[in-house]
């Protein structure tokens, strides 16, 4: 059986420094945000779907060399999400 690109994240609230990027449901929709690693917002990104959300998050891990495994917050909780894999 192959890995999922989810995995289940602990319910304590994300760290910035080991989750600089996070994907979060908004009540306008999803926000793509990028922390420096003293935990200052560099970038926030909109989105109207989870996907395009996803898109934009792969875009910043991209252009930042960033980890591609990033944060989503959602109404069903935190999850963490292989942007690269998933979006392949």
């Amino acid at each position: 059986m192959s890995s999922t690109p989810h995995k289940a994240i602990p319910p304590s609230g994300p760290d910035h420094r080991q989750w600089p990027l996070q994907i979060q449901l908004q009540s306008y929709g999803w926000s793509v945000t990028y922390y420096s690693p003293d935990g200052h917002i560099k970038h926030i990104l909109t989105a109207d779907t989870k996907m395009q959300a996803l898109r934009r998050a792969r875009n910043l891990v991209r252009a930042y060399r960033l980890s591609p495994v990033v944060l989503v917050i959602a109404n069903q909780g935190k999850s963490q999400v292989n942007v690269e894999k998933l979006l392949h």
